[in-house]
């Protein structure tokens, strides 16, 4: 069976000086996995190459058995690969449906709130989130805007959910 995501020997390097050295990781299909280090261990370092933040200086990634070339976001996200970085992206005076269209409208099709609702809804259900589309985000918790945050990236299309 293949890995979902394989990355193998990626370095990184910023001004000459290394934030990652010929680091891999792998993951399957439904598993979960915790990188745990101290501060500029190069975990983030790593996932956001991953995600298409960072250009690995060398190194390989594949995603579900098969090499990919993975320079930008939308490379990551068109493979299915999803991030919910440490600083959310959320627009504080919006409802969590006004920011889920600011981010996905093209992916879900939508251009007004009220009709993102009901997707919003409905995979904050499949997923077990209690979420109300029309919640202020700036009144939410950091806990329930976190929740925004993955539902924003599974409504991407995200199949390998990265929290970093």
């Amino acid at each position: 069976m293949s890995h979902a995501l394989e990355i193998v020997g990626a370095s990184k390097a910023f001004d000459g000086r290394p934030a990652l050295s010929r680091a891999s990781f792998a993951c399957g299909w439904g598993e979960v996995h915790a990188l745990l280090g101290e501060n500029g261990a190069g975990k983030s370092t790593l996932m956001n190459i991953a995600c298409g933040l960072y250009a690995p200086d060398e190194g390989t990634i594949s995603v579900d058995g098969r090499p990919a070339a993975i320079t930008a976001p939308a490379d990551a996200a068109a493979l299915g690969i999803g991030m919910v970085h440490q600083h959310y992206k959320l627009v504080q005076r919006f409802t969590i449906a006004e920011n889920i269209v600011l981010a996905c409208r093209d992916a879900l099709g939508v251009r007004r709130p009220r009709d993102a609702a009901g997707q919003v809804a409905a995979k904050a259900a499949e997923v077990g989130f209690d979420i109300d589309p029309h919640a202020v985000v700036g009144e939410l918790s950091i806990a329930e805007q976190q929740r925004v945050e993955i539902l924003k990236v599974l409504l991407l299309g995200a199949r390998i959910l990265i929290l970093d």
